[in-house]
């Protein structure tokens, strides 16, 4: 198996909280629950407060090149997401630490 993961980063229009991000953040959550694929979501910001982003792993480069060209409402507002610069990584091993597995 060959699982790809993804992280993205955009600037913020204004430093943020924890807390108020953490607000925003929980707003679009929901969206991420339906891309077949995606094995989970994990939402970052920066210790200032002025970039945030997120780190995707997927089970495959087909859901990967599906999740960027298919939705286009997980950012508001869209200028965020246009903004947003994404690296794509292969991720030939992961250690599972929920289930204590070593995915390979």
């Amino acid at each position: 198996m060959s699982w790809i993961t993804t992280i993205s980063k955009f600037k913020l229009p204004r430093a943020a909280t924890p807390k108020q991000a953490r607000a925003l953040f929980l707003e679009v959550a929901p969206k991420f629950k339906e891309p077949p694929g995606l094995m989970r979501k994990q939402f970052l910001l920066s210790e200032d407060g002025t970039f945030a982003g997120g780190v995707l792993p997927l089970e495959g480069s087909a859901q990967c090149r599906g999740l960027y060209s298919q939705r286009t409402d997980w950012h508001d507002p869209g200028a965020l997401r246009r903004s947003a610069r994404h690296r794509v990584f292969h991720s030939p091993v992961i250690v599972d630490n929920e289930s204590g597995d070593i995915l390979s």
